[in-house]
């Protein structure tokens, strides 16, 4: 074999080599490029999702998008966020549906909340509250039909373990001062 051969042949050796150096490095640029397509859908669904009030959904669909794109800090970040503004709106739609005394809309709001999270301290506290409530508009509803049936010392009672629930609670108030 020639020189001239040897050497036209070490260029095409180079130039495949290169070549497919070339190419793996393009798969691997549109695998990644994919990747984050795909990434950027869950997120695009999960943002529509909440932005319609499906909170839960949004989150579950983060979830997702965080099992199959464990090492994408964009996923993880979106998931956290979503997670907190959904909480938040949750929670604030459950302390304006208390406020309006609305309870059972109010427990709705914080059961779809702790479906998210089952170990958020507002959510449960405010759970707790809402507990409360009930059982001193509870005590006041007996205490009205104690007081009526004359059985001012029962009636007493209920007032004042509703007012050691809720010390505030208006119907408790006004029923310690009706008995005394």
């Amino acid at each position: 074999m020639s020189a001239l051969h040897l050497t036209r042949h070490s260029v095409f050796v180079a130039t495949k080599r290169w070549a497919m150096a070339c190419l793996r490095t393009l798969l691997l640029l549109l695998a990644i490029a994919i990747q984050t397509g795909c990434a950027s859908r869950y997120i695009t669904q999960s943002e529509r999702l909440q932005s319609q009030g499906q909170h839960e959904q949004a989150v579950e669909r983060m979830r997702e998008a965080e099992r199959r794109f464990p090492d994408d800090v964009r996923v993880r970040a979106t998931a956290r966020r979503l997670q907190e503004e959904s909480l938040d709106a949750l929670i604030q739609a459950a302390r304006q549906e208390l406020a309006a005394g609305r309870e059972a809309q109010a427990d709705a709001m914080l059961l779809r909340a702790l479906s998210i999270d089952a170990r958020n301290d507002r959510a449960l506290s405010l759970q707790e509250e809402l507990r409360r409530t009930a059982r001193a508009r509870l005590a006041a509803e007996r205490a009205s039909e104690l007081i009526a049936q004359g059985d001012l010392d029962r009636a007493r009672q209920l007032v004042d373990q509703g007012l050691a629930d809720l010390p505030r609670h208006r119907e408790l108030l006004a029923q310690r001062s009706e008995i005394e």
